[in-house]
């Protein structure tokens, strides 16, 4: 039967950790499917899931920097964001009862699926297409597929980012202090989004990058347009 792989068992720390943030954001962003007030609820709390992955994060830093003498404490912090994953793995499996879709919506990969169970590569830095939408003040921006991804776009009103604004090996954006225009940052598992609330007759640059299992992609160059 299908269901999800436990391949995260197996992963290193910063693996693990970037497949979890995926499961994360896809559980947040998803609610008509992992609802947190139906009687099958996610096993924790958005802010509970999303600090123990930091956790993780901050823990494996410290121990690249550290060395061996910060290993104990990252050893003890895996432990508990793999038994976490472990209790999503069972709710989503039976959320989905078998359906694959639902187990891709959710962020984790699929064992004895129809889709490829490759090994996931890094991905390279995307392409950005964005389009004056039907209603005045919104855009519609887009990049191309990316397997099992989760995507992130950021909106910048009235000029281009700086060109020192990147994005860390954690997902991080990091806007420099001179950056004080208006920023929108939206990430979900969607790689089409409508922003809306934008003003009419200004220019918009438009940005995206992509998280997978692998890692974070590069920032993509960005893209202008204005809104009618």
């Amino acid at each position: 039967m299908v269901r999800v792989k436990l391949d995260f068992r197996l992963m290193n720390a910063t693996n693990m950790a970037a497949l979890a943030g995926i499961v994360q954001q896809a559980i947040k962003n998803n609610p008509g499917t992992f609802s947190y007030t139906a009687p099958n609820k996610p096993p924790y709390t958005d802010a509970v899931f999303a600090a123990a992955i930091l956790a993780v994060i901050n823990a494996n830093s410290e121990y690249k920097l550290g060395g061996v003498t910060q290993k104990v404490a990252l050893n003890k912090l895996v432990v508990i964001l793999l038994a976490m994953m472990n209790e999503y793995a069972i709710y989503v499996d039976a959320i989905a009862d078998g359906n694959e879709d639902t187990i891709l919506l959710s962020g984790f990969h699929v064992a004895y699926g129809t889709h490829p169970k490759g090994k996931q590569t890094l991905p390279g830095t995307p392409t950005v297409n964005a389009t004056r939408a039907d209603a005045s003040g919104e855009i519609d921006a887009e990049t191309e597929v990316y397997d099992r991804a989760v995507y992130g776009c950021i909106v910048s009103e009235g000029k281009a980012l700086d060109p020192a604004t990147t994005i860390t090996s954690k997902g991080q954006l990091i806007i420099p202090i001179g950056q004080t225009n208006r920023i929108i940052h939206v990430v979900d598992q969607h790689r089409k989004k409508k922003i809306d609330g934008l003003t009419q007759g200004v220019n918009y640059w438009f940005y995206y990058y992509i998280i997978n299992s692998a890692g974070v992609s590069q920032l993509s160059v960005g893209f202008k347009l204005m809104c009618g």
